[in-house]
Protein backbone atom coordinates (compact mmCIF):
# COMPACT_ATOMS: atom_id res chain seq x y z
CA UNK A 1 0.00 0.00 0.00
CA UNK A 2 1.27 3.42 -0.83
CA UNK A 3 1.86 6.11 1.94
CA UNK A 4 -0.58 8.22 0.03
CA UNK A 5 -3.19 4.81 0.36
CA UNK A 6 -2.41 4.95 3.99
CA UNK A 7 -2.78 8.74 4.90
CA UNK A 8 -6.34 8.38 2.77
CA UNK A 9 -7.42 5.83 4.61
CA UNK A 10 -5.90 6.96 8.06
CA UNK A 11 -7.95 10.40 7.23
CA UNK A 12 -11.13 8.42 6.91
CA UNK A 13 -10.64 6.22 9.84
CA UNK A 14 -10.63 9.61 11.94
CA UNK A 15 -13.27 11.04 10.03
CA UNK A 16 -15.78 8.38 10.33
CA UNK A 17 -14.46 7.88 14.25
CA UNK A 18 -15.07 11.79 15.10
CA UNK A 19 -18.39 11.47 13.01
CA UNK A 20 -19.65 8.66 15.09
CA UNK A 21 -18.66 10.79 18.39
CA UNK A 22 -20.74 13.67 17.19
CA UNK A 23 -23.52 11.26 16.50
CA UNK A 24 -23.85 9.67 20.09
CA UNK A 25 -23.32 13.32 21.38
CA UNK A 26 -26.29 14.66 19.16
CA UNK A 27 -28.36 11.77 20.04
CA UNK A 28 -27.75 11.97 23.37
CA UNK A 29 -28.37 15.39 23.72
CA UNK A 30 -32.18 15.19 21.66
CA UNK A 31 -32.65 11.89 23.88
CA UNK A 32 -31.35 13.22 26.85
CA UNK A 33 -32.38 16.57 26.46
CA UNK A 34 -36.48 15.26 26.29
CA UNK A 35 -35.44 12.37 28.76
CA UNK A 36 -33.80 15.14 31.25
CA UNK A 37 -37.36 17.11 31.01
CA UNK A 38 -39.28 13.83 31.24
CA UNK A 39 -37.64 12.56 34.52
CA UNK A 40 -37.60 16.28 36.48
CA UNK A 41 -41.54 16.47 35.35
CA UNK A 42 -41.46 12.90 36.97
CA UNK A 43 -39.02 14.48 40.22
CA UNK A 44 -41.92 17.05 40.24
CA UNK A 45 -44.93 14.61 40.53
CA UNK A 46 -42.81 12.64 43.38
CA UNK A 47 -42.50 15.93 44.95
CA UNK A 48 -45.88 16.59 45.23
CA UNK A 49 -46.71 13.00 45.96
CA UNK A 50 -44.56 13.21 48.93
CA UNK A 51 -45.84 16.51 50.22
CA UNK A 52 -49.41 15.34 49.61
CA UNK A 53 -48.61 11.68 50.84
CA UNK A 54 -45.46 11.84 52.83
CA UNK A 55 -42.71 8.59 52.35
CA UNK A 56 -45.49 6.22 52.51
CA UNK A 57 -46.86 7.39 49.56
CA UNK A 58 -43.82 7.44 47.58
CA UNK A 59 -42.89 3.90 48.82
CA UNK A 60 -46.05 2.57 47.30
CA UNK A 61 -46.03 4.80 44.49
CA UNK A 62 -42.36 3.03 44.02
CA UNK A 63 -43.39 -0.62 44.57
CA UNK A 64 -46.30 -0.27 42.18
CA UNK A 65 -44.01 0.92 39.42
CA UNK A 66 -41.73 -2.02 40.40
CA UNK A 67 -44.48 -4.10 39.91
CA UNK A 68 -45.99 -2.66 36.47
CA UNK A 69 -42.19 -3.20 35.31
CA UNK A 70 -41.90 -6.51 36.04
CA UNK A 71 -45.09 -7.40 35.00
CA UNK A 72 -44.28 -6.04 31.61
CA UNK A 73 -41.02 -7.59 31.39
CA UNK A 74 -42.14 -11.14 31.41
CA UNK A 75 -45.32 -10.41 29.45
CA UNK A 76 -43.61 -8.79 26.61
CA UNK A 77 -41.26 -11.39 25.86
CA UNK A 78 -38.46 -9.10 25.17
CA UNK A 79 -40.32 -8.14 22.06
CA UNK A 80 -38.92 -4.97 22.61
CA UNK A 81 -35.56 -5.61 22.18
CA UNK A 82 -36.14 -8.55 19.59
CA UNK A 83 -38.06 -6.11 17.32
CA UNK A 84 -35.05 -3.59 17.34
CA UNK A 85 -32.76 -6.39 16.70
CA UNK A 86 -34.57 -7.86 13.75
CA UNK A 87 -36.24 -4.48 12.03
CA UNK A 88 -32.94 -2.48 11.94
CA UNK A 89 -31.46 -4.81 9.44
CA UNK A 90 -34.98 -4.62 7.78
CA UNK A 91 -35.39 -1.08 7.15
CA UNK A 92 -34.15 -0.81 3.95
CA UNK A 93 -36.63 -3.59 2.44
CA UNK A 94 -39.87 -2.19 2.94
CA UNK A 95 -41.96 -5.70 2.30
CA UNK A 96 -38.85 -7.06 4.79
CA UNK A 97 -39.90 -4.48 7.01
CA UNK A 98 -43.47 -4.64 6.94
CA UNK A 99 -43.47 -8.51 7.65
CA UNK A 100 -41.26 -7.82 10.43
CA UNK A 101 -43.58 -5.26 11.72
CA UNK A 102 -46.99 -7.24 10.99
CA UNK A 103 -45.00 -10.04 13.04
CA UNK A 104 -44.33 -7.47 15.76
CA UNK A 105 -47.90 -6.35 16.20
CA UNK A 106 -49.57 -9.69 16.04
CA UNK A 107 -47.34 -10.35 18.92
CA UNK A 108 -47.67 -7.85 20.84
CA UNK A 109 -51.55 -7.49 21.75
CA UNK A 110 -52.17 -11.32 22.59
CA UNK A 111 -49.01 -11.12 25.24
CA UNK A 112 -49.79 -7.22 26.62
CA UNK A 113 -53.54 -9.24 27.37
CA UNK A 114 -52.09 -11.73 29.03
CA UNK A 115 -50.05 -9.71 30.83
CA UNK A 116 -52.78 -7.70 32.10
CA UNK A 117 -54.80 -10.60 32.64
CA UNK A 118 -52.09 -12.51 34.91
CA UNK A 119 -51.75 -9.56 37.14
CA UNK A 120 -55.51 -9.44 38.24
CA UNK A 121 -55.65 -13.71 38.65
CA UNK A 122 -52.68 -12.87 40.89
CA UNK A 123 -53.36 -9.99 42.68
CA UNK A 124 -53.32 -11.57 45.98
CA UNK A 125 -50.07 -13.43 45.97
CA UNK A 126 -48.55 -10.29 44.68
CA UNK A 127 -50.06 -8.00 47.50
CA UNK A 128 -48.89 -10.76 50.05
CA UNK A 129 -45.22 -10.50 48.76
CA UNK A 130 -44.69 -7.21 47.76
CA UNK A 131 -46.66 -5.34 50.51
CA UNK A 132 -47.51 -7.96 53.08
CA UNK A 133 -50.91 -6.26 53.20
CA UNK A 134 -54.03 -8.07 51.32
CA UNK A 135 -55.99 -4.55 51.63
CA UNK A 136 -54.19 -3.81 48.09
CA UNK A 137 -54.93 -7.06 45.86
CA UNK A 138 -57.54 -4.74 44.38
CA UNK A 139 -55.34 -1.79 43.18
CA UNK A 140 -52.35 -4.68 42.04
CA UNK A 141 -54.86 -6.06 39.98
CA UNK A 142 -55.86 -2.78 38.18
CA UNK A 143 -51.78 -2.33 37.37
CA UNK A 144 -52.70 -4.70 34.82
CA UNK A 145 -53.79 -1.84 32.60
CA UNK A 146 -50.50 -0.39 32.98
CA UNK A 147 -48.83 -3.62 32.35
CA UNK A 148 -50.87 -3.83 28.85
CA UNK A 149 -50.29 -0.83 27.59
CA UNK A 150 -47.06 -0.69 28.79
CA UNK A 151 -45.71 -3.66 26.36
CA UNK A 152 -47.71 -1.74 23.24
CA UNK A 153 -46.28 1.10 24.17
CA UNK A 154 -42.22 -0.80 23.92
CA UNK A 155 -43.08 -2.42 20.64
CA UNK A 156 -44.14 0.90 19.05
CA UNK A 157 -40.99 2.42 20.66
CA UNK A 158 -38.71 -0.12 19.28
CA UNK A 159 -40.40 0.26 15.59
CA UNK A 160 -39.32 3.76 16.18
CA UNK A 161 -36.39 3.32 17.29
CA UNK A 162 -35.64 0.64 14.18
CA UNK A 163 -36.33 3.46 11.99
CA UNK A 164 -33.76 6.06 13.91
CA UNK A 165 -36.73 8.45 14.74
CA UNK A 166 -34.86 9.89 17.67
CA UNK A 167 -36.92 12.68 17.07
CA UNK A 168 -39.90 11.17 17.72
CA UNK A 169 -38.96 8.97 20.82
CA UNK A 170 -38.21 12.54 22.30
CA UNK A 171 -41.17 13.99 21.86
CA UNK A 172 -43.40 10.91 22.93
CA UNK A 173 -41.37 10.48 26.01
CA UNK A 174 -41.57 14.74 26.93
CA UNK A 175 -45.00 14.81 26.13
CA UNK A 176 -46.14 11.42 27.77
CA UNK A 177 -44.15 13.05 31.27
CA UNK A 178 -45.74 16.01 30.90
CA UNK A 179 -49.41 14.73 30.26
CA UNK A 180 -49.34 11.79 32.67
CA UNK A 181 -47.78 13.87 35.71
CA UNK A 182 -50.84 15.96 35.31
CA UNK A 183 -53.19 13.15 35.82
CA UNK A 184 -51.00 11.60 38.09
CA UNK A 185 -50.74 14.36 40.82
CA UNK A 186 -54.85 15.55 40.32
CA UNK A 187 -55.33 11.95 41.10
CA UNK A 188 -53.53 11.67 44.56
CA UNK A 189 -54.62 15.14 45.22
CA UNK A 190 -58.11 13.96 45.10
CA UNK A 191 -57.97 10.23 46.35
CA UNK A 192 -54.76 10.19 48.28
CA UNK A 193 -53.32 6.97 48.71
CA UNK A 194 -55.79 5.53 46.73
CA UNK A 195 -54.92 7.34 42.99
CA UNK A 196 -51.45 5.91 43.70
CA UNK A 197 -52.44 3.76 40.93
CA UNK A 198 -53.69 6.03 38.49
CA UNK A 199 -50.39 8.21 38.80
CA UNK A 200 -48.96 4.57 37.82
CA UNK A 201 -51.04 3.65 35.20
CA UNK A 202 -50.82 7.07 33.79
CA UNK A 203 -48.08 7.14 32.50
CA UNK A 204 -47.85 4.14 30.08
CA UNK A 205 -51.23 4.78 28.79
CA UNK A 206 -49.90 8.22 27.43
CA UNK A 207 -46.97 7.08 26.43
CA UNK A 208 -48.74 4.11 24.22
CA UNK A 209 -50.76 6.72 22.83
CA UNK A 210 -48.22 9.41 21.80
CA UNK A 211 -46.66 6.44 20.47
CA UNK A 212 -48.95 5.24 18.34
CA UNK A 213 -49.50 8.86 17.14
CA UNK A 214 -45.96 9.31 15.96
CA UNK A 215 -45.82 6.00 14.42
CA UNK A 216 -48.50 6.85 11.80
CA UNK A 217 -45.67 8.86 10.20
CA UNK A 218 -43.97 5.96 9.21
CA UNK A 219 -43.97 3.86 6.16
CA UNK A 220 -47.17 1.71 5.59
CA UNK A 221 -46.93 -1.86 6.42
CA UNK A 222 -46.45 -3.73 2.83
CA UNK A 223 -46.47 -7.87 3.57
CA UNK A 224 -45.22 -10.30 1.29
CA UNK A 225 -48.09 -12.43 -0.10
CA UNK A 226 -46.44 -15.55 0.51
CA UNK A 227 -45.90 -14.23 4.71
CA UNK A 228 -45.77 -16.86 7.07
CA UNK A 229 -46.27 -14.98 10.11
CA UNK A 230 -45.36 -17.74 12.64
CA UNK A 231 -41.52 -18.26 11.18
CA UNK A 232 -41.73 -14.23 12.15
CA UNK A 233 -42.75 -15.05 15.73
CA UNK A 234 -40.43 -17.82 16.28
CA UNK A 235 -37.13 -15.81 15.50
CA UNK A 236 -38.73 -12.97 17.70
CA UNK A 237 -39.09 -15.16 20.86
CA UNK A 238 -35.88 -17.18 19.98
CA UNK A 239 -33.64 -13.29 20.73
CA UNK A 240 -36.91 -12.72 22.97
CA UNK A 241 -37.53 -15.18 25.33
CA UNK A 242 -34.26 -15.20 27.13
CA UNK A 243 -34.27 -11.46 27.08
CA UNK A 244 -37.44 -11.82 28.91
CA UNK A 245 -35.98 -13.89 30.99
CA UNK A 246 -33.44 -11.32 31.91
CA UNK A 247 -35.20 -8.20 31.94
CA UNK A 248 -37.16 -10.64 34.44
CA UNK A 249 -34.39 -11.02 36.94
CA UNK A 250 -33.09 -7.50 36.60
CA UNK A 251 -36.88 -6.26 37.56
CA UNK A 252 -37.21 -8.63 40.29
CA UNK A 253 -33.94 -7.49 41.67
CA UNK A 254 -35.57 -3.72 42.22
CA UNK A 255 -39.12 -5.21 43.31
CA UNK A 256 -37.36 -8.03 45.88
CA UNK A 257 -35.42 -5.61 47.51
CA UNK A 258 -38.41 -2.83 47.80
CA UNK A 259 -39.97 -5.70 49.15
CA UNK A 260 -37.54 -6.44 51.85
CA UNK A 261 -37.13 -2.81 52.76
CA UNK A 262 -40.36 -2.78 53.35
CA UNK A 263 -41.17 -6.10 55.16
CA UNK A 264 -37.69 -4.85 57.68
CA UNK A 265 -38.27 -1.29 57.85
CA UNK A 266 -41.51 -0.46 56.87
CA UNK A 267 -43.52 2.09 54.15
CA UNK A 268 -41.59 4.95 55.42
CA UNK A 269 -38.53 3.26 54.20
CA UNK A 270 -39.41 2.22 51.24
CA UNK A 271 -40.39 5.87 50.10
CA UNK A 272 -36.61 6.87 51.40
CA UNK A 273 -35.14 3.99 48.90
CA UNK A 274 -37.49 4.74 45.87
CA UNK A 275 -36.74 8.81 46.53
CA UNK A 276 -33.11 7.97 46.29
CA UNK A 277 -33.47 5.55 43.22
CA UNK A 278 -35.56 7.90 41.18
CA UNK A 279 -32.66 10.57 41.85
CA UNK A 280 -30.13 8.19 40.51
CA UNK A 281 -32.42 7.34 37.65
CA UNK A 282 -32.34 10.50 36.29
CA UNK A 283 -29.00 11.03 35.86
CA UNK A 284 -28.49 7.69 34.50
CA UNK A 285 -31.29 7.77 32.12
CA UNK A 286 -30.26 10.94 30.36
CA UNK A 287 -27.35 8.49 28.62
CA UNK A 288 -29.19 4.77 28.88
CA UNK A 289 -31.83 6.38 27.14
CA UNK A 290 -29.99 7.74 23.91
CA UNK A 291 -27.89 4.01 24.17
CA UNK A 292 -31.05 2.28 23.72
CA UNK A 293 -32.54 4.90 20.78
CA UNK A 294 -28.98 5.35 18.94
CA UNK A 295 -26.46 3.10 20.29
CA UNK A 296 -28.05 -0.17 19.94
CA UNK A 297 -29.12 -0.13 16.17
CA UNK A 298 -25.86 0.82 15.42
CA UNK A 299 -24.32 -1.83 17.26
CA UNK A 300 -26.50 -4.45 15.23
CA UNK A 301 -25.32 -3.41 12.46
CA UNK A 302 -21.82 -4.38 13.13
CA UNK A 303 -22.61 -7.30 15.00
CA UNK A 304 -20.28 -9.64 12.95
CA UNK A 305 -17.28 -7.69 13.76
CA UNK A 306 -16.36 -7.50 16.98
CA UNK A 307 -13.48 -4.91 16.40
CA UNK A 308 -15.83 -2.99 15.14
CA UNK A 309 -17.94 -3.55 17.59
CA UNK A 310 -15.49 -2.60 20.32
CA UNK A 311 -14.83 0.65 18.77
CA UNK A 312 -18.80 1.88 19.33
CA UNK A 313 -18.90 0.01 22.71
CA UNK A 314 -16.10 2.33 23.50
CA UNK A 315 -17.08 5.50 22.19
CA UNK A 316 -20.30 4.82 23.58
CA UNK A 317 -18.70 4.22 27.39
CA UNK A 318 -16.26 7.51 27.12
CA UNK A 319 -19.10 9.99 26.24
CA UNK A 320 -22.15 7.92 28.96
CA UNK A 321 -19.12 8.59 31.38
CA UNK A 322 -17.45 11.84 30.66
CA UNK A 323 -21.51 13.00 30.75
CA UNK A 324 -22.76 11.57 33.51
CA UNK A 325 -20.13 11.50 36.45
CA UNK A 326 -19.67 15.33 36.91
CA UNK A 327 -23.50 15.77 37.25
CA UNK A 328 -23.16 12.34 39.39
CA UNK A 329 -20.41 13.92 41.51
CA UNK A 330 -22.56 17.02 42.18
CA UNK A 331 -25.43 15.17 43.59
CA UNK A 332 -23.75 13.07 45.97
CA UNK A 333 -22.21 16.44 47.16
CA UNK A 334 -25.26 17.94 47.65
CA UNK A 335 -27.14 15.02 48.40
CA UNK A 336 -28.97 16.40 51.70
CA UNK A 337 -30.21 19.61 49.96
CA UNK A 338 -30.97 17.69 46.60
CA UNK A 339 -33.38 15.43 48.67
CA UNK A 340 -35.03 18.03 50.05
CA UNK A 341 -35.64 19.98 47.08
CA UNK A 342 -37.14 17.17 44.68
CA UNK A 343 -38.99 15.87 47.61
CA UNK A 344 -39.13 17.51 51.05
CA UNK A 345 -37.11 17.69 54.41
CA UNK A 346 -38.78 14.15 55.43
CA UNK A 347 -36.57 12.37 53.07
CA UNK A 348 -32.73 14.17 54.24
CA UNK A 349 -31.66 11.39 55.82
CA UNK A 350 -30.90 9.27 53.35
CA UNK A 351 -28.43 11.18 51.97
CA UNK A 352 -26.11 7.85 52.68
CA UNK A 353 -28.17 6.02 51.08
CA UNK A 354 -28.55 8.28 47.86
CA UNK A 355 -24.81 8.74 47.87
CA UNK A 356 -23.97 4.81 47.88
CA UNK A 357 -26.54 4.50 44.91
CA UNK A 358 -24.74 6.52 43.13
CA UNK A 359 -21.68 4.76 43.40
CA UNK A 360 -23.05 1.76 42.30
CA UNK A 361 -25.23 3.70 39.07
CA UNK A 362 -21.92 5.08 38.01
CA UNK A 363 -21.16 1.30 36.99
CA UNK A 364 -24.43 0.83 35.62
CA UNK A 365 -23.20 2.84 32.72
CA UNK A 366 -20.51 0.79 31.44
CA UNK A 367 -22.60 -2.20 32.35
CA UNK A 368 -26.07 -1.31 30.32
CA UNK A 369 -23.31 -1.08 27.19
CA UNK A 370 -22.29 -4.61 27.75
CA UNK A 371 -25.35 -5.87 27.74
CA UNK A 372 -25.93 -4.20 24.09
CA UNK A 373 -23.18 -6.11 22.87
CA UNK A 374 -24.62 -9.24 23.96
CA UNK A 375 -27.97 -8.24 22.95
CA UNK A 376 -27.05 -7.17 19.24
CA UNK A 377 -24.86 -10.37 19.06
CA UNK A 378 -27.90 -12.49 20.31
CA UNK A 379 -26.20 -13.89 23.26
CA UNK A 380 -29.16 -14.13 25.39
CA UNK A 381 -27.24 -16.41 27.58
CA UNK A 382 -24.39 -14.27 28.30
CA UNK A 383 -26.96 -11.39 28.96
CA UNK A 384 -28.68 -13.71 31.45
CA UNK A 385 -25.66 -14.29 33.12
CA UNK A 386 -24.35 -10.86 33.38
CA UNK A 387 -27.99 -9.61 34.82
CA UNK A 388 -28.01 -13.18 37.34
CA UNK A 389 -24.80 -11.30 38.76
CA UNK A 390 -26.60 -8.45 38.95
CA UNK A 391 -29.34 -10.10 41.58
CA UNK A 392 -27.02 -10.91 43.63
CA UNK A 393 -28.33 -7.60 45.28
CA UNK A 394 -31.38 -9.35 46.53
CA UNK A 395 -29.36 -11.90 49.19
CA UNK A 396 -27.08 -8.89 50.03
CA UNK A 397 -30.06 -6.42 51.07
CA UNK A 398 -31.45 -9.58 52.42
CA UNK A 399 -28.18 -9.53 54.87
CA UNK A 400 -27.65 -5.80 54.95
CA UNK A 401 -30.85 -4.04 55.57
CA UNK A 402 -31.67 -5.39 59.08
CA UNK A 403 -27.71 -4.72 60.46
CA UNK A 404 -27.06 -1.57 58.97
CA UNK A 405 -30.73 0.05 58.17
CA UNK A 406 -31.42 1.72 55.05
CA UNK A 407 -27.90 2.58 53.80
CA UNK A 408 -28.07 -1.45 54.12
CA UNK A 409 -29.56 -1.60 50.87
CA UNK A 410 -27.04 0.95 49.41
CA UNK A 411 -24.25 -1.21 50.25
CA UNK A 412 -25.79 -4.09 48.13
CA UNK A 413 -25.81 -2.00 45.48
CA UNK A 414 -22.40 -0.99 45.61
CA UNK A 415 -21.07 -4.32 45.91
CA UNK A 416 -23.72 -6.12 43.26
CA UNK A 417 -22.59 -3.85 40.68
CA UNK A 418 -18.84 -4.66 40.98
CA UNK A 419 -20.16 -8.15 40.81
CA UNK A 420 -22.00 -7.75 37.66
CA UNK A 421 -19.22 -4.87 35.92
CA UNK A 422 -16.48 -7.65 36.09
CA UNK A 423 -19.01 -10.48 34.88
CA UNK A 424 -20.12 -8.56 31.82
CA UNK A 425 -16.46 -7.27 31.12
CA UNK A 426 -14.90 -11.03 31.28
CA UNK A 427 -18.05 -12.58 29.37
CA UNK A 428 -18.18 -9.86 26.30
CA UNK A 429 -14.30 -10.25 26.06
CA UNK A 430 -13.75 -13.73 26.47
CA UNK A 431 -16.93 -15.13 24.05
CA UNK A 432 -17.12 -12.47 21.84
CA UNK A 433 -13.65 -10.39 21.10
CA UNK A 434 -15.21 -7.53 22.34
CA UNK A 435 -13.04 -5.23 24.66
CA UNK A 436 -13.30 -2.47 26.66
CA UNK A 437 -10.31 0.05 26.20
CA UNK A 438 -7.78 0.75 29.16
CA UNK A 439 -9.06 4.91 29.17
CA UNK A 440 -12.53 3.69 30.27
CA UNK A 441 -11.27 0.73 32.90
CA UNK A 442 -9.09 3.45 33.96
CA UNK A 443 -12.31 5.86 34.76
CA UNK A 444 -13.84 3.24 36.19
CA UNK A 445 -11.53 1.93 38.59
CA UNK A 446 -10.76 5.58 39.95
CA UNK A 447 -14.50 6.44 39.79
CA UNK A 448 -16.22 4.20 42.07
CA UNK A 449 -13.96 4.10 44.80
CA UNK A 450 -13.96 7.32 44.72
CA UNK A 451 -17.60 7.74 44.82
CA UNK A 452 -17.60 5.29 47.83
CA UNK A 453 -15.23 7.11 49.76
CA UNK A 454 -16.88 10.86 49.06
CA UNK A 455 -19.73 8.70 50.76
CA UNK A 456 -18.41 7.57 53.79
CA UNK A 457 -16.30 10.76 54.52
CA UNK A 458 -19.48 12.80 54.95
CA UNK A 459 -20.55 10.37 57.87
CA UNK A 460 -16.96 9.97 59.42
CA UNK A 461 -15.98 13.72 59.13
CA UNK A 462 -17.94 15.94 56.86
CA UNK A 463 -15.11 18.64 56.40
CA UNK A 464 -12.94 16.83 54.78
CA UNK A 465 -16.14 15.07 52.73
CA UNK A 466 -16.39 19.06 51.09
CA UNK A 467 -13.10 19.10 50.33
CA UNK A 468 -12.74 15.67 48.66
CA UNK A 469 -16.26 16.72 46.81
CA UNK A 470 -15.37 19.74 45.55
CA UNK A 471 -11.78 18.55 44.40
CA UNK A 472 -13.90 15.26 42.65
CA UNK A 473 -16.18 18.03 41.03
CA UNK A 474 -13.75 20.30 39.78
CA UNK A 475 -11.55 17.16 38.68
CA UNK A 476 -14.29 15.61 36.71
CA UNK A 477 -15.66 18.59 34.99
CA UNK A 478 -12.62 19.93 33.43
CA UNK A 479 -11.96 16.34 32.04
CA UNK A 480 -15.69 16.26 30.69
CA UNK A 481 -14.91 20.18 28.96
CA UNK A 482 -11.68 18.95 27.78
CA UNK A 483 -13.07 15.69 26.07
CA UNK A 484 -15.69 17.46 24.97
CA UNK A 485 -14.09 20.76 23.44
CA UNK A 486 -11.85 18.17 21.74
CA UNK A 487 -14.44 16.36 19.84
CA UNK A 488 -16.40 19.21 18.69
CA UNK A 489 -13.55 21.16 17.19
CA UNK A 490 -12.82 18.11 15.00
Amino acid sequence: MSRASEISDGSSSVTQEHSSYRRILWATSVIGGATLGALLIGLIRNKAIAIIGGPEAVGLLGLFTALVTMGASVAALGLDTSAVRKLSQKTDDAEQAGNVRFAIWTLAWPLALLGAAAMWVFREPLARFVIENLAFADQVGWLGIGVAATVIAAAQMAILQSYSRIGDLARVRLGGSIVATIIGVAAVYRFGIGGIVIAVIATPLITCALASWAGMTLPSIARSSDLRVTDYWKALAAVGALVMLTNAVGSLTQLATRAIVTHELGLNAAGLYHASYAIVAVNLSLVLNAMAADYYPRLSRVADDPAAMSVVLNQQIHVGLVLAAPVMAVVSFAAPLVLQVLYSSQFSDSAFLLRLLIAAGLLRLPIWALGFVFLARGAGVSFLIGEVAAASMIPLAWLLVAPLDLPGAGVAAVIASIIAFFVYVTRVRRSHGVRVDAQNMLFVVLATPFFVLLALAFEVHPPTAYVLGVLGVAVLCWNSFKTLRTVLAR
